[in-house]
């Protein structure tokens, strides 16, 4: 079963996700409160950027995007789940920590009925217990493909932060998934995912740029839009 951690105790848990997370925030982070209406308004803004002003943690860090070419949208998370377990296994991976980028909830956008997307956010609820929470959840392989599952419709409809991370509890690695199901992996290890582990676990290396292998018109049935 998943368990709930805070924020604070990945980052003190998990300083390379963490050392990622804090180089994001920073990149994104508006320092200039004349940019905002009040004090108040720049003050919840910038509370929501936990990680901006944490000690720097040197990484290592080499970057990819990973493609399973699966065209199946029904079955696509357990498949996408079941190939990330052979590749997790192969590299004597046991466990996870999934947190966003930002200090937010995970859902977002309630008012999407989109049915793959309301069954996600039931289970998510389910294991948080709030459909509010914006802590870090913590698993083993055995709880990758319902993880897996709920954070693919999250950010496939956009009802959710642009990024949620995955990182394995040893640190070798960390990847978010994209609308389009690709894996956007960071390696901490020099020759850590090569061809042939690819190969084995049914992935390979995207080179120009992710596209979706669902549809042709490329339409994202159930994404949020925003007015």
């Amino acid at each position: 079963m998943p368990e709930l951690i805070t924020r604070k105790v990945a980052f003190n848990q998990y300083l390379k996700l963490t050392a990622q997370i804090a180089d994001l925030q920073r990149s994104m982070f508006n320092a200039d409160p004349e940019n905002f209406d009040s004090s108040e308004v720049f003050e919840a803004y910038a509370a929501l950027y936990d990680a901006k002003d944490l000690e720097p943690h040197a990484t290592d860090a080499r970057h990819q995007i990973l493609t399973t070419e699966l065209t199946d949208l029904d079955t696509f998370s357990r498949a996408l789940s079941d190939r990330l377990k052979t590749l997790f296994e192969s590299l004597k991976i046991n466990g996870f920590v999934v947190m966003s980028d930002l200090d937010i909830p995970f859902v977002l956008y309630l008012e999407n009925s989109y049915a793959p997307l309301k069954s996600a956010i039931k289970r998510f609820q389910k294991i948080t217990g709030d459909v509010d929470y914006k802590g870090a959840i913590t698993g083993d392989l055995n709880d990758l493909q319902q993880i897996i599952d709920i954070f693919f419709w999250l950010g496939r409809c956009k009802a959710g932060p642009e990024y949620i991370f995955f990182s394995d509890t040893s640190e070798k690695l960390m990847f978010n998934i994209c609308k389009y199901g690709n894996i956007h992996i960071t390696s901490f290890f020099e020759e850590l995912i090569t061809t042939e582990l690819l190969n084995s676990s049914g992935f390979s290396i995207v080179h120009f740029g992710c596209t979706d292998n669902f549809r042709d018109d490329r339409v994202i049935l159930g994404r949020t839009i925003e007015l």
